[in-house]
């Protein structure tokens, strides 16, 4: 896993229909996760005392700040790099919640029908309305970075 990246490998054993998922290949592992290289810094924070890469920043910064010359929107990316080395960053949680949000409602969700990559993808889902919903990052990046695949 590279840095930043933040990935689940979903594995959620319901015992009563353990055996019918299996036979049915429902049960197959899959992997869910955003890409963007800040994803586990926006999920965990980040310490002050280290330096976040300045590519994501930059783009944020022309992004969010509408700031169309380059060489402006750079300056901003390293005023804010230097302000998260200074301070760090808090923790705004979305993977984790959306995960717990899912598991508990498992018990109304036909799994034998819905199978793994399905969950999966209602995670990711949450996720993403996290993230909108608290306005944690703009839609640039972070959300369009999930993923939802089955293992090999």
């Amino acid at each position: 896993m590279r840095r930043g990246q933040l990935t689940l490998d979903i594995e959620i054993p319901i015992d009563q229909i353990e055996q019918l998922m299996e036979d049915e290949g429902l049960m197959q592992p899959v992997e869910a996760g955003f890409s963007a290289e800040y994803a586990s810094d926006v999920e965990y924070g980040r310490p002050p005392g280290s330096n976040p890469p300045i590519e994501p920043l930059f783009d944020w910064t022309r992004r969010k700040l509408n700031i169309t010359d380059k060489e402006r929107a750079l300056e901003r990316a390293y005023e804010i790099q230097e302000k998260i080395f200074e301070k760090g960053t808090r923790p705004q949680p979305y993977f984790r919640p959306a995960v717990n949000k899912v598991r508990s409602e498992l018990n109304k969700v036909d799994i034998s029908k819905e199978g793994m990559y399905a969950i999966s993808n209602r995670i990711i889902s949450e996720a993403q309305k996290i993230i909108e919903d608290k306005g944690i990052t703009d839609r640039g990046g972070l959300v369009i970075s999930a993923y939802s695949r089955r293992k090999p």
